[in-house]
């Protein structure tokens, strides 16, 4: 969640960026040395386009508090009564603290 649409957009890229280094570790596409994956430049993050922000942004709970609601109500008129948080995202310690208060 971000406060204004800078700070959702900056949230956004974050989890592109962690998606794009997630997938490479999980598809074995990289060295990783004590648990850290050899970084992808920013052209091959760029390449990425199911990773992208603006894909990150229609597909998880990302928004202003009003618009990560809405979402979540969406899928309760949907039937769900429960939703799961996975915050581990590359985020700083900070940001992720921000986000859930």
């Amino acid at each position: 969640m971000g406060k204004d649409d800078d700070d959702v957009a900056e949230g956004a890229l974050a989890l592109s960026r962690f998606y794009c280094h997630f997938g490479a570790w999980f598809r074995n596409e990289r060295p990783v040395s004590q648990g850290l994956i050899e970084q992808l430049s920013e052209a091959e993050m760029a390449a990425l386009e199911m990773f992208s922000p603006g894909v990150m942004r229609e597909n998880l709970a990302i928004g202003t508090p009003r618009a990560v609601i809405d979402r979540l109500k969406r899928y309760e008129d949907l039937g769900y009564d429960e939703f799961s948080l996975w915050i581990d995202s590359g985020m700083t310690s900070e940001k992720k603290q921000a986000s859930l208060a």
